[in-house]
């Protein structure tokens, strides 16, 4: 059994009751994992309690309204809001050695761009995406980049990249992801080599369908810090071509490793319940998260994740009050980050302005008044799973 399975179970036997801080996405996966293990908890607590007062069946508690005396506590909750809990729970004098923190076993030591100061651009390799998820509002961000631009880039060119690249901060963090399968672009490998080559930490985040296993041999040796790897679901909500080949290379991923020794690939996922065999070749590595989220109201299921508007002051729970992880179009273009699909917040065009110029541009100054309370402003940011109330201290 895994160690940190022991763990709960330890704390299990040393305390009165067993809970999970957060209910979002984290949260769940937490609760999940432990579930499938056959561990139970009495309930969730959160810092602001939301529509809901319970999840899975099992009650959410606020933070203020519930005891924490011989309470076991497990943090399911992403890094950067692990260290805000972390400080409120000193605060409030929690007793640490009753306390596991669950990001470092989903994550699995990985750590990714994007929080604080360091900035992250994600970049979308291709308009237009084969997998076309069920989870993905791949038709809103169709319609909008091409409305009265029928002529707009589709695949991103190499040498539209290693312009954009010119105006890009050396400390930023170049991620593979964007709103696309970023594989699917030809030149997205010599992309990856070429940023590493400038000296930018690479992280990728693909379903390697659609490559060939050359390819993926040629990446696995690639020095990448963070590897997504989103694989095929029973329901196929993810249009993954799940041949012969297609496990090879599940199997040859998972089992890759780094020069250092650690696994390549830091992270799974999946759209709904993870294939039968890839939950196969996965056993006893990787845990599969599958909750999936509404993009800030770009999707409408009631299976999603979502979040109801939050009014007053507010903060981004993946890069705080910095909004620094954004996504880079084939074009050039800036959106604000990977919820915007409907592009209503282009920061401006990394071909021809440097990054430090965009964000202190008009457009990011007003998503910034409306984080800071102004609600006349009208920002995705209010009806994002990722947003968090800011309290005035």
């Amino acid at each position: 059994m895994d160690i940190f399975f022991l763990q709960v179970n330890e704390l299990k036997k040393r305390c009165r009751e067993l809970y999970i801080y957060g209910a979002g996405l984290y949260g769940q996966n937490i609760y999940k994992i432990l579930k499938k293990n056959n561990i139970s908890v009495d309930g969730f607590i959160v810092s602001e309690i939301g529509e809901s007062e319970s999840l899975f069946d099992i009650p959410i508690y606020s933070i203020r309204n519930i005891s924490l005396d011989n309470v076991g506590i497990i943090l399911g909750l992403n890094r950067h809001n692990t260290v805000d809990v972390l400080k409120l729970l000193r605060q409030l004098n929690f007793d640490e050695s009753k306390m596991l923190i669950g990001s470092e076993y989903i994550d699995r030591g990985a750590v990714r761009g994007g929080y604080d100061e360091i900035p992250t651009i994600e970049i979308t390799t291709r308009i237009g995406c084969r997998i076309n998820c069920r989870y993905c509002p791949q038709s809103s961000l169709l319609s909008k980049y091409f409305c009265g631009k029928n002529d707009r880039e589709i695949i991103m060119s190499f040498d539209v990249f290693k312009e954009c690249m010119k105006n890009v901060p050396q400390e930023a963090v170049i991620l593979f992801s964007g709103m696309t399968e970023p594989l699917h672009n030809s030149y997205c490998i010599d992309m990856i080599d070429y940023a590493l080559n400038k000296g930018h930490k690479v992280d990728l985040y693909s379903t390697f369908s659609e490559v060939s296993m050359d390819d993926v041999k040629t990446i696995s040796k690639l020095p990448l810090e963070f590897v997504g790897l989103h694989v095929a679901d029973k329901r196929k909500y993810a249009n993954i071509i799940n041949d012969e080949e297609y496990y090879q290379k599940i199997e040859f991923l998972i089992n890759a490793k780094k020069k250092d020794g650690t696994p390549f690939v830091s992270v799974c996922n999946s759209q709904t319940e993870p294939d039968d065999r890839v939950v196969d070749l996965c056993e006893g590595k990787y845990e599969i998260l599958t909750t999936m989220l509404d993009r800030a109201g770009n999707l409408q299921d009631e299976s999603l994740y979502s979040k109801k508007t939050l009014h007053g002051k507010i903060s981004c729970s993946l890069c705080g009050e910095q909004l620094n992880h954004n996504v880079l179009l084939p074009d050039g273009t800036l959106l604000l980050c990977c919820m915007d699909y409907g592009m209503e917040h282009i920061l401006g065009n990394l071909r021809y302005q440097k990054y430090e110029q965009i964000m202190l541009g008009k457009a990011m100054q007003q998503i910034k008044a409306g984080l800071s309370g102004d609600e006349k402003v009208n920002i995705l940011c209010r009806k994002c799973s990722c947003a968090n109330l800011v309290e005035d201290v």
